[in-house]
């Protein structure tokens, strides 16, 4: 009781915090369109036009339809998913297997009611323009003429996306987690009167939680990722990545590395070893070590010019080895550092990094430059070559010490502005921007300004931006981290509006099954808000909770506010700017606290019991969402104060943790030092 009382003192005073902040969070208009989250300087000018009023007709009258799906004669991979998914959603809602035909079997939209999906025959004939270019590859466009629907993409992969718009419109579907999806039931359903057109607000978007990448015999849970709006379980970070390798007259020697692989341009093995004479550059190297490049070859220019000119024949070899027939999502080499600081300090890197104010990244900048400038007079030269790419990029990391841009703040123009030309990115390369921010404060309040400033100088001097956002604890991925309060509808629009080319986040990686912390209502909105940075994150989080914890989504968003605001008036300054604080100490989680948060987990399961019996499967998959949300203070009150707790309570809570590690699958789940929760746990 002592503890419960401690506990309930403390929770009023944290839950009415939160209350007072989610209270600011937007909601709908009056004509039922959402609205941004606030009338902001960040808003977004995304285009999410959803026209879908009601017509005389039917899709689908007394359980039946007189409509067929028709498909291209020769399709894609993706387009294939389109149709598949198509028809098990429309079964799911309607009860109805859709019956499929080849467009090449349909003479004209006159013969039958028709759904077209994708490039066919039906859409050449109907007239319905489609921009492809403005859609970009994602985009979609959903249309009704006559009695007849078309679905169809600026690329197959849009027209994928275009199916679960479609269904969202005409069945209230949404996909929530790989194992949680709702759609309307129905027996009759009215044709809409579509004229949709959806583009992501983010070109591409991609994530980093094996959870989207979930491998189940189930088909559903496969196709999680692409309901969420990614390209599929593969849309990791490196989706377009050449895998660069170590030697270019044997691709299948040595090693390879999508990214952070400068050591894989150029191997320490090959270029640093004595014995061999003919291929000893050592001024190729920072005086750091660490595997990291001296990209000014230490001053030397003619050890300069045979750095960039052997940048350059890996570029050629790679080209031509990742042909765009076999390999068409290989459109991008990245030339990253190692993830360290042990970048280089001689004289000629100091005295290019010094006159570009203090930018370490200059160094690279400079080298990548000269190297883009080679590709692009190859590729010039080479139009007609079967390896030939125009959009192929190079990519290079503003991170860490590169993260300060070669910019400089023009008081008149009040812009930033380049130093000089010379730094002016090539319109090949792309500078990979990872934010350096405290991930739990607002994204633009605080020492969380600086990096917008240092934004503003990518944008000066780069046309192409990806994004790098981080959603977790890496020194521990069982520990809470309040990423909603930097991760707002603002801060996706306000990231969007410097550039729109691509997002990503990382969160909690190698745990398939499941993860904890709130990671997996994260994924969903992260999802949901770099498509439309427009939406609520509140109404989405509502949403979310009702349709994961059903009856008990109430106690767990009260859970989950309290979490929050813990978080936010408590810990904040603890946490610091490091995505990898050390936050497993006594002093940060009173006992009392950390024992009142598992009640109300236990008390959560409680209320959907009434599942149990009507619905077993339910109960169970219900209460598993609930508890993986338990391993956090598990871990952390055994952790932390293990030691305190008498003895009795003690081997429950092991036991509680040991179960869930089992019934969850999170065996892999990693704590410190990249141990596992069985190795943390063997060591109690």
């Amino acid at each position: 009781m002592n503890k419960m009382r401690r506990f309930t003192a403390l929770s009023l005073s944290v839950l009415t915090l939160a209350a007072t902040m989610f209270g600011a969070c937007g909601g709908k208009s009056d004509d039922g369109k959402v609205t941004p989250e606030s009338s902001s300087k960040y808003a977004y000018n995304g285009t999410h036009v959803y026209t879908a009023t009601d017509t005389n007709d039917y899709l689908v009258r007394n359980g039946k339809t007189e409509y067929t799906l028709v498909i291209p004669a020769s399709y894609s991979s993706s387009l294939r998913i389109a149709k598949t998914e198509f028809i098990d959603l429309f079964e799911d809602a309607t009860g109805i297997e859709l019956s499929v035909v080849s467009d090449d079997a349909v003479s004209s939209a006159e013969d039958g009611k028709y759904i077209s999906l994708g490039e066919t025959t039906l859409l050449r004939d109907s007239g319905i323009s489609i921009d492809h270019k403005t859609l970009t590859d994602d985009g979609h466009r959903i249309v009704t003429k006559g009695d007849d629907v078309y679905l169809c993409g600026g690329t197959d992969d849009g027209t994928v996306f275009a199916v679960y718009t479609f269904m969202r419109l005409t069945f209230n579907y949404e996909t929530y987690y790989y194992d949680c999806m709702e759609i309307e039931k129905a027996t009759d359903k009215k044709l809409k009167d579509y004229d949709v057109t959806d583009i992501p607000d983010f070109k591409f978007r991609a994530h980093s939680t094996d959870v989207t990448c979930y491998e189940s015999a189930d088909y559903d849970e496969n196709m999680f990722a692409w309901r969420l709006g990614y390209r599929g379980k593969e849309a990791h970070r490196g989706y377009f990545f050449m895998p660069v390798h170590e030697y270019i007259d044997d691709f299948t020697k040595g090693k390879s590395s999508a990214s952070t692989n400068a050591r894989r341009w150029f191997p320490e093995h090959m270029y640093k070893n004595e014995e061999d004479v003919e291929n000893y550059h050592p001024l190729w190297f920072s005086d750091n070590g660490g595997e990291q490049l001296c990209f000014s070859a230490h001053g030397d220019p003619y050890e300069y010019e045979a750095m960039v000119q052997t940048a350059f024949e890996k570029v050629e070899a790679h080209l031509k080895h990742y042909t765009p027939d076999e390999y068409p999502r290989y459109k991008i080499m990245t030339l990253t550092h190692m993830d360290n600081t042990n970048y280089c300090t001689c004289d000629k890197c100091k005295e290019i990094s010094s006159y570009y104010g203090d930018s370490q990244a200059a160094v690279q900048i400079l080298f990548m430059n000269d190297l883009a400038a080679k590709v692009d007079a190859l590729l010039e030269a080479n139009k007609d070559a079967d390896w030939y790419r125009d959009d192929f990029k190079l990519l290079f990391f503003a991170y860490n010490h590169n993260f300060v841009a070669p910019a400089r703040y023009d008081a008149v123009k009040k812009e930033y502005v380049p130093i000089d030309d010379k730094v002016i990115l090539n319109d090949r390369l792309i500078a990979w921007f990872a934010r350096e921010a405290n991930g739990q404060q607002v994204f633009d309040e605080g020492l969380n300004t600086t990096c917008m400033t240092t934004l503003s100088g990518w944008v000066a001097i780069a046309k192409h931006i990806y994004f790098w956002n981080y959603g977790t604890n890496f020194r521990n991925y069982v520990i809470p981290v309040d990423s909603f309060q930097y991760a707002t509808p603002d801060m996706y629009a306000y990231y969007c509006n410097q550039s729109d080319d691509f997002w990503f986040t990382q969160y909690q990686d190698r745990n398939r099954c499941a993860n904890t912390a709130w990671t997996n209502l994260k994924v969903y909105l992260d999802a949901k808000l770099s498509w439309n940075t427009s939406l609520s994150s509140e109404e989405l989080t509502q949403k979310w909770m009702k349709a994961m914890y059903k009856d008990a989504a109430p106690t767990m968003l009260r859970l989950f506010q309290s979490v929050r605001a813990y978080y936010r008036n408590v810990l904040i300054d603890k946490y610091q700017a490091s995505p990898s604080a050390e936050m497993s100490l006594v002093e940060y989680w009173p006992i009392g606290l950390l024992e009142g948060w598992i009640a109300q987990i236990d008390q959560a399961k409680s209320e959907v019991e009434r599942f149990a019996t009507v619905n077993p499967e339910l109960y169970d998959r219900t209460c598993k969402h609930i508890e993986i949300e338990a391993i956090s203070y598990l871990f952390l009150l055994l952790d932390t104060q293990g030691y305190t707790i008498n003895s009795e309570d003690r081997a429950m809570y092991i036991d509680r943790i040991t179960n869930d590690i089992e019934w969850l699958g999170i065996a892999d789940m990693e704590t410190r030092s990249k141990t596992t929760l069985v190795g943390w746990l063997s060591g109690l």
